[in-house]
């Protein structure tokens, strides 16, 4: 028996889904802004930043409606310009901010097509996480206890591929 959990930090649920990883911390929409492999022009990751620090004190969750029209409503307080598919921005202050022909330009079609679903599902997934935690800490003790004793019970693998 584990006894007393209301101490622990995290639990690792792992029962054939996953790891589901429940903590007692509060959760921000920023968590959201790991960086993408691949940026376009060299503006966008500025940007990128920009938004993560605009929802830096933001918890989640958070409404992914709400989320996806704030994005294009800060990008044209960020660039000057409404957020279109298939349009370049040029952004003078961080024009000389990185060395080369796309230095402070935005890419449209990359934040339509990629950034913004990325970072709604991104999204939408940390809202998920959230309210398994907020379920998780709505546990008595006995439940929680129930639960990570079944955990420890669940054995699950794949069998070796055999030709």
């Amino acid at each position: 028996m584990l006894g007393d959990i209301s101490g622990l930090e995290k639990i690792y649920i792992v029962c054939g889904y996953g790891d589901i990883t429940l903590s007692k911390m509060k959760r921000f929409v920023s968590e959201i802004f790991v960086e993408p492999e691949k940026w376009g022009l060299r503006g966008n990751p500025l940007f990128w930043e920009y938004l993560k620090n605009h929802y830096a004190d933001i918890e989640a969750p958070y409404p992914i409606e709400k989320f996806y029209s704030e994005i294009f409503l800060i990008f044209q307080d960020f660039s000057g310009s409404p957020l279109e598919k298939g349009e370049r921005y040029f952004v003078s202050e961080h024009g000389g901010v990185h060395a080369g022909m796309s230095s402070g330009q935005l890419d449209g079609s990359f934040w339509v097509d990629t950034a913004i679903l990325l970072l709604s599902n991104r999204l939408k997934k940390l809202n998920d996480e959230c309210i398994l935690l907020k379920k998780y800490n709505d546990l008595t003790e006995a439940q929680r206890q129930d639960i990570i004793d079944f955990n420890r019970t669940c054995i699950c693998y794949k069998e070796p591929y055999h030709k």
